[in-house]
This record gives structure tokens, sequence and C-alpha cells, in this order.
């Protein structure tokens, strides 16, 4: 390693000096407050929509909850006609005689009971409704011309062109076979010609 002259040392020490700022010129201060403000202005925008974040899928949960629940107010098991009242049993009057009489209307069937409430009355058997019947079915439909004329070639065709038409069809029906290509290769032209 060769000695340092004089421009080496000048060099050495004029870099030495140069990435030093000097005693506390505020560089460290300078670069935090600006990272501080940039953090700041990047995190208001977040902080203003995180309470709608949170408030709007709730919101709709409880919107979804409301009205998915039944709204039907059920009559206990036991004696619904003495300790309901009007709102929870309709009631329907009949005249028996003289005087009407008040009775409690059955609830309607689509209704559901929640499982420890269901119970059954003997009163209240149901009959089994018939559906409505088609006499044939599937209901008959007008021959298509196709079917028409094969009605036709049936009744006046001999035996030898049934035969022939049974022959044609299983032709028709076989696997169709497709001749292998062959392509030769192409002669490169002479020299000398395009």
């Amino acid at each position: 390693m060769h000695e340092k002259d004089d421009l080496d040392l000048l060099l050495d020490n004029v870099l030495s000096n140069y990435g030093d700022p000097g005693p506390d010129s505020g560089l460290e201060r300078r670069v935090l407050a600006g990272v501080r403000t940039r953090m700041a202005a990047e995190s208001a925008p977040r902080r203003r929509w995180l309470p709608w974040a949170v408030a709007l899928p709730a919101a709709a949960c409880l919107l979804l909850i409301f009205l998915a629940a039944p709204r039907t107010v059920h009559a206990p098991a036991g004696h619904a006609t003495s300790s309901a009242s009007p709102q929870e049993v309709p009631l329907t009057t009949t005249h028996t005689g003289s005087r009407p009489v008040l009775i409690p209307a059955p609830a309607p069937r689509n209704r559901q009971l929640p499982t420890g409430l269901q119970f059954h009355r003997g009163d209240r058997a149901s009959k089994p409704v018939a559906l409505p019947k088609l006499d044939v079915f599937p209901t008959p439909q007008p021959l298509t011309p196709a079917e028409l004329a094969l009605v036709t070639f049936a009744a006046h065709a001999s035996e030898d062109e049934r035969k022939s038409f049974i022959a044609a069809q299983k032709q028709a029906d076989a696997p169709l076979r497709i001749a292998a290509i062959e392509i030769p290769p192409i002669e490169s032209p002479a020299k000398g010609t395009n």
C-alpha cells in the first residue's frame, strides 16, 4: 500500500465532514414530525368509517332477526278459552236457540307452534282432499306429420318394403367409418425457380 500524500489527506478530511450535519441540526426531529403528520392524515379517514363498518352489519343482523321471527300469538295447550284474551283467540258467534253463544274460532292450519306447545285435538281430524285428476295421463296429442307418415307406411307397405326399411334403419344406426386422410409431402421446387 502506498503512503498518503497531501491530496489523499485533503480528501479524507473533506469526506469525514461531508456527512456530518453538525451539532444538533434538528434533522431527526423534523423527520419524525413529518412521519407523525403523514400517519395522522392517513389514519383519520379510517377512524371515520370504522364505527359504520361495525354498526351496519350489526343493524342488518338485527333486521333479519326481527323479520324472520314468528308473529303469531299461541294459546296455551290446556285451557285456551278461559285464560286467553280476545286478541289471542278470535271468537265467532253462533246462534243456538234464542241467544247467541261466543265460541273460539279454530286456529289457522298454516301457523306453526313451538315444540313445547304442539298438541293434537281429536275434534280437528282432517279429511283427505281429492286432487283433480286427468282421465288419461299424459293428455293425448294429435300425431305429427312424421308419425302419420309412419302409420300410413306400416298399414300399406308390403313385407319386402318393411324389411328394406328396417335394414336401412339398422344401417343408419351403425357407427360411421371415416377413411384415413393421406396428404402427400410437398416437393421442393428445383433450384433456381421459385
